[in-house]
């Protein structure tokens, strides 16, 4: 089986998993209680190749793009490890928030400004949307 197999199939089992509905009145997962504990599990867990982490960090919409582009072969885990590791030298500077989108504005090296990343909130707290962080 090879590297990109063993990836797909555990990208899939994250997908499905993740999918299923909590019961009502459970506990939210204190990692995903605030945009900026998401951002920072998401970008801890990537540049450290932990994709499964990770993937539990971003939308819905965002799981089946990654999922497509996976099995497509558009996107590589060495594709994501250069996006975490970019983004590893941001810092927050600000949280703006519209609705259940939530804008982090980032500030990295030398005052490099990045296009800010945006989250939504879930039924299962705040996470990435990597559709509408990474388009135009």
């Amino acid at each position: 089986m090879k590297f990109k197999d063993v990836v797909i199939i555990i990208m899939l089992s994250i997908s499905i998993v993740s999918s299923c509905k909590k019961e009502k009145g459970a506990e939210l997962d204190p990692r995903f209680s605030t945009p900026e504990k998401t951002y920072q599990l998401w970008i801890e867990s990537g540049s450290k190749g932990d994709l499964a982490l990770s993937n539990l960090c971003i939308t819905k919409e965002s799981k089946k793009f990654i999922d497509a582009g996976i099995k497509n072969g558009r996107i590589s885990p060495k594709q994501f490890m250069l996006i975490f590791n970019s983004f590893k030298e941001y810092k927050i500077q600000e949280v703006k928030f519209q609705g259940n989108m939530a804008i982090l504005i980032l500030l990295g090296p030398k005052g490099q400004t990045p296009p800010p990343a945006k989250l939504k909130k879930e039924e299962d707290g705040w996470k990435v949307d990597m559709l509408a962080t990474f388009s135009m």
